[in-house]
């Protein structure tokens, strides 16, 4: 919460004149990738539950579990992705 807040101090605080992006009407909040930084505190939060509900079952357990949500996700996101990575204006295009 405290990381949200700071970006929301962060967003008043200037005033971003005939700006674009960001704009008084619409400040830091509408960029996704600043709002991201408040995606650290959550993550954490959860990688610590994770091991505190499976630490009492084995202590490699919230290892194992923590690791195939990694891989899970990573899988998820290049098949979702993988027309981007097909694309020639890609920079990882061969």
């Amino acid at each position: 919460m405290t990381s949200v807040g700071f970006l929301a101090l962060l967003s008043i605080q200037f005033d971003f004149g005939n700006c674009v992006n960001p704009s008084r009407g619409h400040p830091y909040f509408t960029s996704g990738r600043l709002l991201s930084g408040a995606l650290i505190p959550f993550a954490l939060l959860y990688v610590y539950g994770i091991s505190f509900l499976l630490r009492r079952v084995s202590a490699v357990l919230p290892l194992v579990v923590l690791g195939a949500i990694v891989v899970f996700v990573t899988t998820s996101e290049v098949f979702v992705n993988r027309g981007v990575f097909a694309s020639e204006h890609n920079w990882f295009h061969r």
